[in-house]
């Protein structure tokens, strides 16, 4: 196991320096020889050569420009002088590692595959959508084609017990309900209008309504959205101003009568787009950044001659599902 891990180390350590020296150090003719330049021009000399590969000034340039020197704008003579050594190093092991043919090894290939299909995404699908400028216009747009996901009504919950009455229900038992209604309307008010209380009304009394269960109908708007609560029943939900109330009297809706007690209540939310900009630049970005990608990807697939082998690929499968 441990010659193993040593194994991938190396070998993730060589990966590293070649991707370092295909897109740093390595900027010579496709043969791994670097042509000097005409005498007299900086541009193509060589700081230092490392076997058959020169390193250019403006190749050691962009390396003690990177990173933190990158911020600063400046580097230490010590920091130049141990970013070279890197270079060299980085170098020399590139070097070594294609005279023993790792190059060819088939993970190499595999990772080397994958650290270019990277860079090609970034390239053509991340970096365009990072440096995108969203303008005033199209995020009032995108603002105002999402409103409903940063508006929120006022809303109330309200705890109900509900007294059901059959649709073919005759007269004289719609009376009988309703007086069962005002009979537990008047229990829950003499016993101080407490939840306690009234949640044993509920569980003694209250036939479960379509809509909710356990007497809770949740928060609903003055609409009576999400869950389509009756209007007559919102209309008293509304009315009721603190938490505990109890509606003075019974609610009569299509379902029954209700005997109902205030139990929450949500102020408007609603947020502007100024507060809102950052987040939804980040938002649109994300969008973007994953419809340009599946985009792309479509457009490389049908540049391609496909073709699958369905008979090899279904003799595949059945011998692997065993």
């Amino acid at each position: 196991m441990k010659v193993q891990n040593r194994l991938s180390t190396r070998l993730m350590v060589f990966v590293l320096v070649m991707v370092f020296c295909a897109f740093g150090c390595s900027r010579g003719d496709k043969e791994g020889k670097v042509k000097a330049s005409a005498p007299g021009k900086k541009e193509g000399q060589f700081v230092v050569r490392v076997g058959h590969k020169g390193i250019t000034a403006e190749e050691v340039r962009k390396q003690l420009l990177s990173g933190h020197a990158k911020r600063i704008g400046k580097v230490s003579k010590r920091a130049a002088r141990a970013r070279l050594k890197d270079m060299i190093t980085s170098e020399a092991l590139y070097q070594e590692a294609i005279d023993l043919g790792m190059d060819k090894d088939p993970e190499v290939v595999h990772k080397m595959r994958q650290i270019i299909i990277h860079k090609l995404l970034e390239e053509k699908v991340t970096k365009p959508v990072e440096n995108w400028t969203i303008t005033d216009n199209e995020l009032r747009r995108y603002y105002e084609a999402h409103k409903s996901l940063y508006y929120r009504p006022e809303q109330v919950r309200v705890a109900d017990i509900l007294i059901s009455v059959p649709k073919d229900a005759g007269q004289e038992q719609v009376e009988e309900k309703r007086r069962l209604a005002e009979d537990v309307l008047k229990k829950a008010v003499e016993r101080k209008n407490t939840r306690l209380v009234f949640s044993k009304l509920i569980r003694k009394y209250s036939d479960s309504p379509r809509k909710y269960s356990r007497g809770d109908t949740g928060f609903f708007d003055r609409k009576g959205k999400p869950l389509g609560i009756d209007k007559a029943l919102v209309e008293a939900a509304f009315n009721l101003k603190r938490h505990g109330e109890i509606a003075e009297k019974v609610i009569e809706a299509e379902d029954g009568f209700h005997v109902i007690m205030l139990v929450g209540r949500r102020p408007e939310i609603k947020r502007e787009l100024m507060e809102l900009a950052p987040m939804l630049k980040r938002r649109m970005k994300r969008e973007e950044l994953k419809k340009r990608r599946k985009a792309f990807i479509k457009e490389v697939r049908e540049k391609r001659n496909i073709e699958i082998n369905e008979e090899m690929f279904a003799q595949l499968i059945s011998e692997l599902s065993g």
